[in-house]
Order: C-alpha cells, then structure tokens, then sequence
C-alpha cells in the first residue's frame, strides 16, 4: 500500500490498540477479568471489522484509490495489479495487533515482543530478500501477507501455550463471555 494508505488504515489501529492497553491493563491489574476480558473481545471484534471493512475497500476498488494518489495510468495499473495481492490478508493484522499489545499491557514483555517484532524481522524482512530469487518481483509483494499468515500461526502457539500453562481460555481470557467473577 502507499505509504500515506498504510498510515491512514494504520493509525486507527494504533488509537484502538492504545486504548484497548489502557482499559484491559488497568482492569487486569484491579484482577477485574470479566472488564479485562470483555475490553480485550470488544479490541479484537472492533479491529476484525475494521480490517475487514479496509480489505474490502482495497480490493474492490484498487485503481480508484491509486488515481487518488497519483495521475500516470502505468502506476494505476501497477497499483491495481499490486493492491489486492497485498491487502489479501490485511483482516489479519488489527486481531494480531490487539493479542500482542494485550501481552504488553498485562505485562508479559517476552510474549508481547515475541508477537510484536518477530513479523518484522524474522518474517517479512527475510521474506523480501528470499520470494523474489523464487518467483519474481511478485514475491516482494507477497512477502508482507506471508508475514502476516506466518505471525498467526506464531500467535497460535503463543496462546495455545498460554493457555495450557495458565489454564485459561484460548491462552488469554479468564472468564467465559458474559460470566462476571
């Protein structure tokens, strides 16, 4: 995505989970796991949504968003071709964000470093040098959402030992929804 796309999809994003760190922290910290749980599940909804919205629009209607930025219709076009192989998975990122920042304001800097670093540098960075020499310019534009698949698989076993070792459920919530302490 342009740069100026990327930082307008993304700073809702950032607000969201910053706020989401605020309420679930605080509440967590009061040992008030129905609020923290109940803040964390509306994040992760509130951030699924949106991203789905924002893929949505992405995908259905590159080359509008493309002339919006710029005029030659040689970039539109490249644009238009690129834009949906790289939003392909973008309903994926603002749920991952939502789990990794939670691990930091609860706290857990390992988990939330782990989940907050490793798409960027041990994943997509790689992935940006390696996919090309296989298959071309296009697996530059295929390294983020393969980032991106890759952290949630990294996501899954994060939670799924978090929730053998701490006995809760799906690694991150304390109470069932809607059941108050």
């Amino acid at each position: 995505m342009p740069e100026r796309l990327r930082c307008g999809t993304f700073l809702p994003l950032l607000g969201l989970s910053f706020a989401m760190q605020t309420v679930t922290g605080n509440n967590y910290g009061a040992a008030l796991w129905h609020r923290s749980d109940a803040s964390l599940r509306m994040a992760l909804w509130v951030a699924f949504i949106y991203c789905a919205a924002v893929q949505i629009v992405v995908m259905s209607m590159p080359s509008r968003i493309a002339s919006a930025f710029v005029e030659d219709v040689a970039v539109i076009d490249e644009v238009s071709r690129i834009f949906p192989v790289m939003a392909s998975v973008f309903l994926l990122v603002g749920p991952l964000m939502m789990i990794a920042t939670y691990f930091q304001a609860i706290g857990s800097a390992s988990k939330a470093a782990l989940l907050g670093l490793t798409k960027t540098y041990a994943f997509a960075i790689p992935l940006t040098f390696l996919l090309p020499v296989w298959f071309g310019e296009i697996g530059i534009w295929i390294a983020g959402p393969l980032a991106e698949v890759m952290l949630l698989g990294l996501t899954a076993v994060v939670l799924r030992l978090a929730a053998q070792d701490q006995s809760l459920k799906w690694g991150i919530f304390h109470t069932k929804e809607g059941e108050a302490l």
